[in-house]
């Protein structure tokens, strides 16, 4: 089998967390034989690194690396040791990064001064930033406050501190010189007025299992077209129906990228074939492989 064999990529999910750690070669080789490909996510340093340990050893398996928003009050982002990674020729993409004030807290600190809304403004900024020094795109963290959904977003007002969707766009249209790189939007969770503006960015959306069990994703993912559309599990979390509550892995991205074909009204078995190459086909093209 070579890469344009393969029938899905699952574009997130994060073998490099310890739910994998007594067997992550039988999980890859399960997604392996399905015809699966996969792109392995850090969320720190460390797991950045392991991420280009695990595309290193397996095959058909690619490493993106970066800070998560979570994380940047803990660790502030060192911008030469993620270059140092970034030219790995299996990494990819650069992030996850983001927004994400669902789990933050703003009377916590980061140890150089920061407040975690800083924090993550800053590990951000810098990740755009790399991206375009190694030109390689971007994979989006997006997660607003509980109970907001939000407005497209202005450039005026780079930061609400409660919808990351409108955060993200704004720092994105106003980065100095133009964005010049594309990404991906994981885990979609906007308003489709917010997928558009980021199709309008270049970018990507990418769903998770959470489709094949919540009906709130389903005008978005039938309004967008689908050649910007991309397919994910997010392992371990949020595994798709019929695994609801068990571990989640890659080759569940297959019951994602169905429900995705289901929702774009591909009712036929080679209608379904052509929208399952898309999904692939939009993966390779958006990170090189």
């Amino acid at each position: 089998m070579s890469v344009a064999d393969l029938k899905y990529i699952d574009i997130h999910c994060h073998l490099n967390y310890p739910q994998y750690a007594s067997d992550l070669d039988e999980t890859v080789t399960r997604a392996v034989e399905a015809g699966i490909g996969m792109i392995v996510i850090g969320t720190d340093l460390a797991t950045s690194k392991r991420a280009i340990e695990i595309a290193e050893k397996h095959e058909y398996v690619w490493a993106i690396i970066g800070l998560h928003p979570i994380h940047a009050h803990e660790e502030r982002f060192d911008y030469d040791a993620y270059m140092t990674l970034a030219k790995h020729p299996k990494v990819v993409g650069i992030g996850e990064c983001g927004y994400d004030y669902f789990r933050t807290d703003a009377s916590v600190g980061a140890s150089w001064g920061a407040s975690q809304y800083e924090a993550q403004h800053e590990a951000f900024t810098r990740q755009i930033d790399l991206a375009h020094a190694v030109g390689k795109p971007l994979m989006l963290h997006l997660r607003s406050a509980p109970g907001i959904v939000g407005a497209v977003g202005v450039a005026t007002n780079p930061v609400t501190h409660v919808d990351a969707y409108a955060d993200a766009l704004a720092v994105l249209r106003a980065y100095p010189g133009g964005l010049k790189v594309r990404g991906d939007a994981h885990f979609f969770a906007g308003t489709l007025a917010q997928a558009k503006a980021f199709i309008e960015l270049d970018f990507t959306i990418s769903f998770t299992g959470v489709i094949t069990f919540a009906r709130s994703y389903d005008e978005i993912i039938r309004e967008i077209p689908l050649d910007r559309i991309l397919s994910e599990t997010d392992a371990p979390f949020v595994a798709p129906m019929p695994y609801r509550g068990e571990r989640n892995e890659p080759a569940y991205v297959i019951e994602v990228a169905h429900k995705l074909a289901e929702l774009k009204g591909a009712l036929a078995l080679n209608e379904r074939d052509a929208v399952l190459k898309q999904l692939v086909d939009n993966a390779r093209k958006l990170f090189s492989i």
